[in-house]
């Protein structure tokens, strides 16, 4: 089996029974944008992927971003009158990113669909990135070389170590008396890379989970409320599971790579 292949079976080990599926009141593939959305730069220690993206971007340059969601990959690092082309699947995170990139004075032009399939449609850019996506691609070598054709300069991903649901293990064992698997993990992705003829600089750091207090808060639980696949009346129940199963430090992994050059 390739790396290629094994990627594809780990992320389809994910798939939620039907019956679950069936029953729950809400998507649990939905994501809110205001989750998604470009943090402030007190948030965190800064991140390695804006600053490559920086360093990468020539004045009045273009960024192509791909799982665009609100912009957080991708906003931060631009000036004001550089030129972002954002893909995403869902029109209410594509409109959240339209409303940042106005108030920011960058040049936005969003694209619904998913990505390789509306590749050619979309300009190539100084700079691709993709933020936080590929544990939603099962066919990663097309996804990836897609990202390489559309970029004259850098490529730019940033993941966490494993699939982000792995968190809900533990809660989906109390809910449903299940198992999740613990992978597809950024070292299989890596394989899946020189699978694809890709030789990419990688630079990891450790990230503190991030504190959401407020509306925020609430939007985090009904978020996990909604991946469990559990009903709006039971959230306090969800609240409890939250506490009792805090979320824990991550490895976050920023993979850089030379674009198509032209």
């Amino acid at each position: 089996m390739t790396a290629a292949e094994q990627w594809a079976a780990e992320l389809r080990a994910w798939a939620i029974d039907q019956r679950i599926l069936d029953a729950a009141e809400d998507d649990p593939y939905d994501l809110p944008p205001a989750l998604f959305a470009p943090e402030s730069p007190s948030e965190h220690e800064p991140s390695h992927l804006h600053e490559a993206v920086r360093a990468a971007l020539p004045p009045d340059g273009s960024v192509l971003d791909v799982g665009a969601g609100g912009g957080a990959a991708s906003l931060p690092a631009m000036r004001a009158r550089t030129t972002l082309h954002a893909v995403d699947q869902q029109a209410g995170m594509l409109r959240a990113l339209e409303a940042s990139a106005a108030e920011a004075g960058i040049l936005a032009t969003t694209y619904e669909g998913r990505w390789p399939d509306l590749a050619a449609d979309v300009p190539v850019a100084d700079v691709a990135v993709c933020g936080h996506v590929f544990y939603n691609v099962a066919d990663l070598v097309p996804f990836v070389r897609a990202l390489t054709d559309r970029s004259r300069g850098l490529v730019a991903v940033e993941l966490t170590d494993a699939h982000p649901w792995v968190r809900l293990a533990p809660m989906w064992q109390e809910v449903h008396d299940q198992t999740r698997p613990e992978g597809p993990t950024v070292e299989l992705a890596l394989e899946v890379l020189a699978e694809a003829g890709l030789s990419p600089r990688v630079h990891e750091r450790v990230r503190a989970p991030a504190r959401r207090t407020g509306e925020l808060l609430e939007t985090w639980v009904d978020l996990t409320r909604r991946q469990l696949c559990l009903p709006r009346a039971r959230i306090e129940e969800v609240r409890e599971l939250m506490t009792r199963h805090p979320a824990g430090a991550r490895r976050l992994v920023t993979v850089t790579w030379a674009g198509a050059g032209r």
